[in-house]
């Protein structure tokens, strides 16, 4: 592994470890948004956007963005 791609993996993870991480579950390990976001290929905006308007999180990861096809 290159060094500054091991930089790049511990300040990501330092960033993460932040009080302002948020914290999700379903039914996997606990997550933080920008994690899911990332995983999904999402805007965390988008994910954090439609939790605020009680989107369940399965529906707010996997829903096609502004109706673009699945």
């Amino acid at each position: 592994m290159q060094v500054s791609s091991r930089l790049d993996q511990q300040a990501q993870q330092s960033a993460r470890n932040s009080t302002q991480s948020e914290l999700v579950s379903s039914e996997a390990p606990y997550a933080t948004i920008k994690e899911l976001a990332e995983i999904y290929g999402m805007q965390t905006t988008t994910v954090r956007q439609r939790l605020a308007k009680h989107w369940h999180l399965e529906q707010a990861l996997t829903s096609p963005v502004n109706g673009a096809a699945e």
